[in-house]
């Protein structure tokens, strides 16, 4: 580059030294229009440059901000589906209370027939305890366990229900 630089140094120096000739002057001038145009073009340039890295910046400012609206998305689909599962259950749910009551309905409906043509009280009050028992309790009562095979006590031994054993009194 230096080389050139001074070859044009030389060329301004022969246009002084020599004004009158019109071909140095062209090119003293054309050399000139020319400097301009790179030192413009280099101005242009660098300022694309600086427009493109600011753009590139902006592109992954955009990039970031669209993959966190996606996750965001994503996690506002899985909010969403899981709603809906949970919608469909309470739906199922609903479905089965109004069917259990539709079952409730027709048991009052019938328990009421029953007592209207129950003539004995008794037979009223047992129409009503069997509908209260099979509406409101789920399971029937626990009555406990029997032991059917008590473990032998020499001290206190069970009775015998054998015939020889009957009306003996062990101890």
């Amino acid at each position: 580059m230096d080389r050139i630089e001074q070859k044009v140094k030389e060329l301004y120096d022969l246009a002084k030294i020599y004004p009158d000739d019109e071909n140095l002057q062209i090119a003293v001038g054309t050399l000139k229009s020319i400097r301009r145009s790179r030192g413009s073009l280099q101005s242009w340039n660098s300022r694309y440059r600086s427009q493109i890295s600011e753009l590139n910046s902006s592109i992954e400012i955009q990039e970031e901000e669209k993959n966190r609206l996606q996750a965001e998305l994503d996690q506002i689909k899985i909010e969403v589906q899981n709603s809906i599962v949970e919608k469909q259950k309470m739906i199922i749910e609903r479905d089965k209370i109004k069917a259990e009551l539709k079952n409730i309905q027709t048991e009052i409906e019938l328990a009421a027939f029953k007592v209207k043509e129950s003539r004995s009280w008794f037979g009223k009050f047992h129409i009503l305890w069997t509908f209260v028992n099979s509406v409101f309790f789920d399971e029937p009562p626990d009555m406990g366990l029997i032991d059917t095979s008590p473990k032998s006590d020499p001290d206190k031994p069970q009775m015998d229900t054998k015939p020889s054993s009957i009306g003996r009194d062990s101890g």
